[in-house]
Order: structure tokens, then sequence, then C-alpha cells
């Protein structure tokens, strides 16, 4: 799964090399949960914590209204619970890279977007804690370390320029993702857990040509 995302990414930098891209960054704020399915089939959905997160993208405007993106990110995401009246806490850090379409409606410098796409998440650090007690769940086989699932977004840009830069964005948007992959890595227990986050996002774009 990893190659095709990654495909994605090269696909959208080297085809038509002088069309229009934009790159910038961007920051997140991230309200995370997981949702649990027991041995039982039973669902729930822990409480979400406010976590952080941050990244590079690289945008090609195929049309005036019509986009592609890549986008490469470092995300915090996690849930809270309670464990015998013991608060319950996960923190878990992916780098993320997501390939996104998507469309512009209307024309002015004020614009509503949306858009959709597939991240692929490696995950390079997992914390649990329990009370007062700490557990790093990267050392055991305890959390599996790929996730990968689609993502959603919509939310408002606004296109300005001066004499400096033409043809820049800024942006704030509202992101799901929800993971398909179960996270858990016991073998004995037949219990799956995955990644549900909306992201608030904002970040400024630059216009260049290849």
């Amino acid at each position: 799964m990893k190659k095709y995302i990654v495909t994605g990414l090269f696909l959208i930098c080297l085809i038509n090399a002088n069309a229009q891209y934009k790159t910038g960054i961007l920051i997140a704020q991230n309200f995370s949960s997981f949702r649990f399915i027991s041995s039982d089939n039973e669902v729930s959905n822990p409480g979400y914590t406010v976590k952080f997160g941050y990244g590079f993208e690289i945008q090609r405007e195929y049309s005036k209204n019509v986009f592609a993106e890549a986008l490469l990110s470092y995300n915090n995401t996690g849930a809270i619970s309670n464990a015998d009246l013991a608060r319950l806490e996960w923190s878990f850090q992916y780098l993320n890279v997501a390939v996104e379409a998507g469309y512009r409606f209307g024309s002015g410098r004020i614009r509503p977007i949306s858009g959709a796409g597939l991240y692929y998440g490696r995950l390079i650090k997992a914390d649990q804690f329990i009370g007062s007690s700490y557990y790093d769940l990267m050392s055991g086989k305890i959390v599996k370390k790929n996730d990968f699932g689609p993502v959603i977004f919509a939310g408002m840009e606004y296109k300005y320029s001066n004499k400096f830069l033409e043809n820049g964005v800024i942006f704030a948007r509202v992101n799901g993702s929800l993971g398909l992959l179960n996270l858990e890595d016991y073998k004995a227990v037949k219990q799956k857990m995955f990644n549900r986050v909306l992201s608030i996002q904002a970040g400024i774009l630059f216009s260049f040509r290849l």
C-alpha cells in the first residue's frame, strides 16, 4: 500500500512540469479517539483527546477549481477513558503521508473548498498512562505500526497577491480521517481498535512553477 501512495506523490509533482504549483505549511488541532470492537462485537468509543500536528504540503492546480495535493505531516493522536476509577490515556504519534484531490467553489478571493483522499501513517511513538503509571507500547508487540484509511476535508481559503508573492493562499479547514487497520497486535485477543481523528487545520501556500 505504501508504494501506491509514494507513487501518487511523484505523479503530482512530475506530471506536466510546466503546471502551476503551491507549497507551504499547516498546523492542526487534533480531536482524536479510538473505536473499540470487543471480542463479543460490542462497540465502544473512548473520550476524545486534544492533540496537535503540523506538516508540509505541495499542491498542483489542474484548473481554477480542481487541484490535487500531497501532504507529509506529524500527528499526535490518542484517546482517554477510565479503568478502575483511574484515568487511562493513550498518546500515539504518527508520520503521515496523504494524497488528496479537491475542488474550489467559485472564483473570487474567498472560496469554499472540499475534497477527499487516502492517508498512510507510520507509528513512531506510543505511550499509555494509567493513573500515575507510564507504559511504553512500542517496546512490545502491542500496537501495530501501520495505519491507513480515507480522509475528507472542507473549509475556506483566501487568495492573496502582493509585490513579493502572487497567487498565494491562506486556508482553514476541517479534516476527518478514519483508520481502517486494526491497531492492536495481540494474537490471542480478538478485539479491534481503530483511529478516529477530526482536525482543525490552518495553513499558508505559496505559488511557483517547475
